[in-house]
Parts: structure tokens; sequence; C-alpha cells
């Protein structure tokens, strides 16, 4: 919001004055926390290698699209270059 109305205008303490409007508007109160955080999962450790994989894609680096595969208890990288 602040930078959107720097866009137009400026005004001295502009950023405190949009500060003030928004916590005192309604509306944005009533929806100041929706949705709520989703809580963080932490994973647990895998028992065997290749029970949990990670998998992603990274590029373009070079003209190539990279699929990285990691095993989540070994580390182990598996990757596989396409143009």
């Amino acid at each position: 919001m602040k930078q959107l109305a720097r866009r137009y205008c400026t005004w001295k303490n502009i950023d405190k004055d949009i500060e003030n409007l928004v916590k005192s508007c309604k509306d944005c109160l009533s929806t100041q926390n929706n949705p709520p955080k989703a809580p963080v999962h932490h994973w647990d450790p895998p028992s065997t290698n290749w029970e949990r994989i990670h998998l992603d894609y990274a590029g373009p680096f070079q003209g190539y699209y990279y699929l990285v595969l990691i095993d989540a208890k070994s580390r182990w990288a598996e990757i596989k270059a396409n143009q």
C-alpha cells in the first residue's frame, strides 16, 4: 500500500500515516489473521533409504533443465538433464 501510494503522491510521514490508517481500519482488523498460519510440519527421519525423496526442477541453466531427486536419508542425489 505504501509503495502504491508513493507512485502517485508524497508528503512528510506518508509511511506513518498509512500505517495509522490501516491500524484503525475495521475491515483490515477483521481479516488480519485470516487465514491463520498453518503449523510447521517437522518430518520424522526416514528409517531406510528411498523411503522419502525430494524432487524438483532446476533451470534453465546453459540451455538445459534438470530434474533433481535427493534421498532424504542418505542424501544421495540423482540428476537428469533435459533440453
